[in-house]
């Protein structure tokens, strides 16, 4: 596995701030073959002729912006590795990152490999905070993916995967992911084999305000109802896709998901507070949620003991406390919410 080809897809828009920083920790990966493919998604600021810098150190590709699935498109259409890392233009990895990725390939069984990101803000400094912060799980994690729609898997640029998992599922529609579109490839890996995860920190995922990709200032607050509802709307849509993929491969998903998964229940119960008769709630009421948020705390395999009952009494504060929520809301939430800036 030692000589096989790794493609790092760095796919950017309007990041010509971060950019080379991303570029730059590719071409620095202590393991090699590796090839970096640029995927410029219409950028308007100074993005191409930072990426054109590079010249044949990279291959760059320039495109009409058609957001996130299209880059994503686009850029394995144009890489050749047998493992492929999708980077975003504003993380980091590091120097080891692919090393240790490809070793945690051996096993032809694995489908994916996937590792904790530290945030860091807007200049790159750590915070020491660690995501996922939960236990991450190793093996066949298909059963736990089906019963709670989630299984620990790390933002776009924690995950690694064979080239044969995302032949399958790319090209993607691109005007159903044009945000969130590492979903489809994170939520299919595990229909084709074992996940592995490395329980190190090998890269840095950026929280910012910057780019046309985040919400602004105070738009960009954790319990902002534009926020709340674009998450809301992306973990129905990657529910609707886990419901396709089971019909694909002959499996169910398990009922009702959502009274299972902590974190969307979390970020529903914010929704409702703040846009209490928007459509999206479900019918659900704040003490139910809370009630359900609490249990599936509790039960969640990933939480450890201490998460678990502070999450479960979070869920109960706010649901039973209103004076305390404005407090409770932004300790919940962050720092999930990439809009959210360090201080």
């Amino acid at each position: 596995m030692s000589d096989k080809l790794v493609s790092v897809v760095i796919n950017n828009y309007n990041y010509g701030r971060y950019v080379c920083s991303a570029i730059d920790s590719a071409l620095q990966q202590s393991y090699e073959p590796v090839e970096i493919v640029v995927v410029d998604d219409g950028s308007k600021d100074n993005s191409r002729a930072l990426i054109e810098r590079y010249g044949r150190r990279i291959k760059a590709v320039f495109k009409d912006n058609g957001g996130q699935a299209s880059a994503y498109n686009a850029g394995f259409a144009a890489c050749r590795g047998d493992i492929v890392l999708f980077l975003d233009a504003d993380d980091i990895l590091h120097r080891d990152a692919v090393r240790h990725a490809v070793a945690a390939f051996a096993d032809d069984r694995v489908a994916k490999v996937q590792f904790r990101l530290e945030i860091v803000d807007d200049e790159g400094k750590g915070s020491g905070i660690h995501i996922p912060a939960g236990r991450m799980p190793n093996g066949d994690v298909l059963g736990m993916l089906l019963k709670y729609g989630s299984y620990g898997s790390p933002p776009a640029s924690g995950n690694v995967y064979r080239r044969r998992v995302l032949t399958p599922v790319l090209p993607m529609p691109e005007s159903t992911w044009r945000i969130a579109a590492d979903s489809v490839p994170a939520l299919a890996a595990p229909f084709f084999g074992d996940v592995v995860s490395i329980d190190r920190v090998l890269g840095c995922y950026r929280v910012h305000n910057s780019g046309a990709a985040k919400r602004a200032s105070a738009a960009a607050r954790p319990g902002n109802s534009e926020s709340l509802c674009d998450k809301v709307e992306a973990f129905l849509k990657s529910e609707r896709y886990l419901d396709e993929l089971c019909a694909r491969h002959g499996k169910r998903m398990g009922p009702n998901i959502i009274e299972r998964n902590p974190s969307m229940l979390k970020t529903m119960l914010c929704f409702k507070i703040s846009e209490p008769d928007h459509a999206l709630n479900r019918g659900y009421g704040v003490a139910g949620l809370a009630v359900a948020g609490a249990d599936a705390s509790l039960k969640y395999p990933l939480y450890s003991a201490f998460p678990k009952l502070a999450m479960a009494l979070w869920f109960l504060l706010v649901a039973a406390c209103p004076p305390v929520r404005k407090m409770l809301i932004p300790w919940g939430l962050q720092p999930w919410l990439r809009g959210v800036k360090l201080s």
